[in-house]
């Protein structure tokens, strides 16, 4: 594990080389576009939630919807899911062209709507029964061991979905990219060793929410990962320097998705 400041200029050659890839990549993802999940933008699937009400610690099954935003290529190489933070929606992966720009790369990029935000029903999902909602949420889309980007407040689901056997993560997640997430203090340094899926976790050079530091204490705990600062980027470093994040992006899906061809 180690801190890098990521600069477009690390040296002409891949200065050139990084903005012309993404300049190619942006006019290929022109010719894919972003669909709703079965046109209604719905993706339905069953998961176990608390009854609160009548009958506090009852565990129940009920249909949650959860609105879904995807892009393909016809063959895709592996899938990408986009999580979002407390400010923000699946629309925003949206705004800056993320889902086609994966398609474009030769993946399956699918955002969400998590529970109570954008265009998801409001309802929650009590804090011990998040490793199943979101293997449910996996299994209902389709995807298989998916690359998880997972900013700010989505910690709260990522992390323990990750943690609910540390040893077999790589069976339910490719990769992990985090940016600024929450709840990184919740796990021991013994439970982060566990997890051998290869992590990027991201921070904007001018954030200065303490999920920074919590993330580079605790992430360098992962015996596969990088930690990469962005320039001049806040905490949503994905949204104001879009098109470093999307060269990361590039560089980390290839690196785990090229090995396997």
């Amino acid at each position: 594990m180690y801190c890098n400041k990521f600069r477009m200029n690390k040296s002409w050659n891949r200065q050139f080389e990084d903005s012309y890839t993404l300049k190619k990549l942006q006019e290929a993802s022109q010719g894919f576009s972003t669909t709703e999940k079965n046109g209604s933008g719905y993706c339905t699937g069953q998961v176990r939630s608390i009854q609160s009400d009548t009958e506090p610690f009852l565990s129940l099954y009920q249909t949650l919807q959860i609105f879904t935003r995807h892009a393909s290529c016809s063959s895709p190489k592996g899938d990408v899911l986009f999580l979002h933070g407390m400010r923000f929606t699946s629309q925003n992966w949206e705004d800056i062209n993320s889902l086609r720009l994966m398609a474009a790369m030769g993946y399956r990029g699918v955002a969400v709507d998590l529970p109570g935000y954008g265009q998801s029903k409001d309802f929650s999902v009590a804090a011990e029964n998040v490793p199943e909602f979101m293997e449910n949420l996996v299994s209902a889309l389709g995807l298989t061991a998916p690359v998880i980007v997972s900013p700010s407040m989505s910690g709260g689901f990522s992390l323990p979905y990750l943690m609910k056997e540390p040893q077999t993560a790589k069976e339910r997640c490719s990769g992990y990219v985090p940016v600024a997430c929450v709840n990184t203090d919740k796990y021991t340094a013994e439970q982060y060793k566990k997890i051998q899926i290869p992590t990027v976790a991201i921070n904007g050079s001018n954030d200065t929410t303490p999920m920074v530091g919590q993330c580079k204490t605790h992430f360098k705990h992962l015996p596969n990962s990088e930690i990469i600062e962005i320039p001049d980027a806040g905490h949503p470093a994905y949204l104001n320097k879009p098109d470093i994040f999307h060269t990361i992006m590039f560089h980390f899906l290839s690196d785990i998705f090229d090995k396997r061809s």
